[in-house]
């Protein structure tokens, strides 16, 4: 006699077949990766915010304190120096905008002048029989 064994229609459909396993291990490798990606990413993420506090903080240590000590007229008077301060600052930020607004006009200008010389560029027809 020959060792076959019979199985069941049910035992059958509860045997998984080799595909099915490669299957299911690609799933589990798959979500192992991610899941280690996952980790990676949130490290990095982590260590990027402790760097930018850690810059924070550094440019705050170069940045002298302001002395608030004195009277009113002092604490006035640096008040004042700070508004000027200010709007100097916001008159240069003006100017520097008005000349790159101006010099995209003349980039744009000069594009238009290109094209013109140039001449639109007519596509080849093609010869239909």
């Amino acid at each position: 006699m020959s060792n076959i064994q019979c199985q069941s229609p049910l035992e059958a459909s509860r045997a998984p077949s080799a595909s099915a396993a490669r299957r299911r291990q690609r799933q589990v490798d798959r979500e192992e990766l991610t899941s280690l990606c996952l980790l990676i990413v949130a490290t990095s993420l982590e260590a990027e915010k402790k760097e930018s506090v850690k810059e924070k903080d550094n440019f705050m240590a170069q940045i002298p304190g302001l002395d608030l000590s004195g009277d009113q007229a002092a604490l006035v008077e640096m008040i004042k120096k700070l508004a000027q301060t200010i709007d100097k600052v916001d008159e240069e930020r003006y100017d520097t905008e008005a000349k790159v607004k101006k010099s995209d006009k003349e980039i744009e200008e000069l594009k238009m002048k290109v094209v013109e010389v140039q001449g639109i560029k007519k596509p080849a027809l093609k010869y239909v029989c």
